[in-house]
């Protein structure tokens, strides 16, 4: 009787051991991406916070539903029209230059609206930009971005000219009323000198201190 030697080739034949050891490299490099992936992306966001914490630049108020019914309250800009607008203050005793720092409603876009070179603010100094659309940049001028705001709701951030969110509303803004801005109240006992939680100002203060009471 003929042996019978059954031959086979060894690149379309792989044991059960080899498919476990493959699944088990797949498995072992996802998950070493996935931890190296969270460590950066940690490493990143506790660079951002301390941005946040050296920073004395905040948004401390702004408005996103102007009234068109023009009274004494009413922010005119310099043709005479009343537009959204964001308020900035400068809660340090140092001037802080402005240069190369953005504002923007889309978190995605941190280029949207960038301040003109050799903008100033001083310390303890307010700093009204209008949200018009206009896109005005000059230094020594009234300031304009090249968008306005959502009275729905969005996004609303000041990003230094590192590229950093230094103060924002990062998760979308509540819907707005006319003539009512969204403000931080002052609070003396807090390290940025304002509360953490913005609130609704029936009596908005662009340029001005918000108080310690809004409403």
């Amino acid at each position: 009787m003929e042996r019978c030697i059954t031959r086979f080739d060894i690149t379309t034949y792989r044991p059960a051991y080899f498919q476990f050891v493959q699944f088990t490299l797949v498995i072992a490099i996802t998950i070493s991406s996935l931890f190296l992936s969270t460590v950066l992306a940690r490493a990143s966001g506790d660079e951002e916070a301390r941005h946040r914490d050296t920073s004395t630049v905040f948004i401390t108020e702004f408005m996103a539903s102007y009234n068109e019914i023009r009274d004494s309250a009413t922010l005119l800009d310099e043709d005479g029209e009343a537009h959204d607008w964001v308020e900035l203050h400068n809660a340090g005793t140092s001037a802080v230059d402005l240069s190369g720092w953005r504002l923007t409603d889309r978190l995605s876009d941190r280029n949207r609206w960038v301040f003109p070179e050799g903008m100033m603010i001083d310390g303890g100094e307010y700093l009204v930009v209008f949200a018009s659309g206009k896109d005005r940049r000059d230094s020594t001028g009234v300031l304009h971005t090249n968008f306005s705001l959502k009275r729905e709701g969005e996004s609303l951030a000041l990003i230094d000219a590192a590229g950093t969110i230094v103060s924002d509303h990062g998760l979308p803004y509540p819907t707005q009323y006319t003539g009512v801005s969204y403000a931080y109240a002052e609070d003396e006992n807090s390290a940025t000198g304002y509360s953490e939680l913005a609130h609704y100002a029936v009596r908005p203060t662009p340029g001005y201190p918000n108080g310690s009471a809004l409403g």
